[in-house]
């Protein structure tokens, strides 16, 4: 019996295409960024990725990730920018890197990954400039970024409330 949901699964085709439609509608004024940016879910992330913030802000957020062969990359570079990144709680995640004259923060629980967790490996390097690191649990799935901060931050106090 097969179950009712793979009839509602679509192609990573498909989810390309839409995703270049999308962006064209946004391209011509169609959609604003905001609206485009409320279109979030599953994805599979590459093994790596590269960011860069100079002089502005950069949100990664990998919530939904499936990381392909369980692993990935993340290489931040900031000068006098930040960058905002969001990790389940539940990853094993791997900090790296170099600041100068800016920081690099973890927010959230840091309790050890389950034996098999994937990796993220995260090399920050800040020149006057910061990274952040939101360790979200998973009661902030499907959540705004806003709310899931608040939770990573519940979280590192000791104050997370029950999943719901």
């Amino acid at each position: 019996m097969t179950d009712p949901d793979d009839s509602l699964r679509v192609s990573d085709a498909e989810r390309d295409q839409t995703l270049r439609v999308l962006g064209d509608h946004a391209a011509v004024g169609r959609l604003t960024l905001e609206e485009l940016e409320e279109r979030r879910g599953r994805f599979r992330a590459a093994d790596r990725i590269n960011a860069v913030s100079v002089l502005g802000s950069e949100e990664i957020d990998l919530r939904e990730a499936e990381l392909e062969g369980g692993e990935l990359t993340l290489s931040v570079f900031t000068f006098m920018g930040e960058a905002t990144i969001y990790v389940p709680d539940s990853v094993e995640l791997d900090v790296g890197g170099f600041s100068l004259m800016g920081e690099h923060t973890e927010i959230g629980a840091d309790r050890p990954p389950r034996p098999g967790a994937p990796v993220v490996r995260l090399r920050t390097w800040n020149l006057m400039g910061h990274a952040t690191v939101y360790r979200v649990p998973p009661q902030a799935r499907g959540l705004g970024l806003k709310e899931a901060r608040r939770l990573a931050k519940a979280a590192s106090r000791g104050e997370l409330p029950a999943p719901g």
